[in-house]
């Protein structure tokens, strides 16, 4: 029989599995749905061991890690997550940095602190900005991907090397669609309205490219 104080060691040891379980699921990429019924699984097959006095080496062995890795990934459901809040603000504070240069003119622009005219340099602005926004919002979000563990960063990474430009041009569409609607006035209403409509595109855009890269890719 079970001394209590050997019960005690195995509660915490399956609290301590659990809490593993549940973070590397994560990581792997495994939807929240998916990790609670896994967990149920996994907590079941824990108790079961301590009561049969196995213990919880009996279960997930010597190397815990692995082997819960292993039950998400034999189960396919490693990578089916779509982890929005990580890809749409990696996307998005990725082309904010590359377009920093326009943004402050914009920004100047609609504060009537500065004119900004049209030439051959500030096209040269534009397109170096767009290309760095670009480069920025791929490495940023393959970056957060890589660091989070998600199986799948490299194709949404490259899922958002066409999509993003596609994406790019939606966005420009639907700024200017809204500052027209507003009369192309300077007021800080209109700036707000702006930005948020080109923020608005992007992130749908960002969301699209993970769909189509977890659809395109096996879990």
């Amino acid at each position: 029989m079970t001394s209590p104080a050997a019960q005690t060691c195995e509660t915490v040891d399956i609290t301590t599995i659990e809490r593993t379980a549940t973070r590397l699921w994560r990581r792997a990429g495994v939807r929240r749905s998916d990790r609670i019924a896994l967990l149920g699984e996994l907590t079941g097959e824990l108790d079961a061991a301590v009561a049969d006095g196995v213990g919880t080496s009996g279960v997930v062995g010597d190397d815990p890690a692995t082997t819960l890795r292993e039950w998400a990934d034999e189960r396919e459901l490693s990578g089916r997550a779509y982890r929005l809040g990580l890809v749409v603000p990696a996307v998005l504070l990725g082309a904010t940095v590359g377009l920093g240069a326009i943004l402050a003119l914009l920004f100047l622009a609609f504060r009537s602190i500065a004119t900004v005219e049209p030439g051959n340099i500030l096209i040269v602005v534009y397109a170096l900005s767009a290309a760095l926004a670009y480069l920025c919002a791929l490495a940023g979000t393959w970056g957060a991907l890589r660091l989070g563990g998600d199986p799948h960063a490299t194709s949404t990474a490259l899922t958002l090397s066409w999509v993003l430009p596609l994406t790019g041009l939606a966005a420009l569409a639907g700024g200017v669609g809204t500052a027209w609607i507003q009369g192309f006035s300077t007021t800080p209403t209109t700036f707000v309205t702006t930005v948020t409509a080109v923020c608005l595109v992007i992130s749908a855009g960002a969301a699209a490219a993970r769909h189509l890269a977890l659809r395109g890719s096996p879990a």
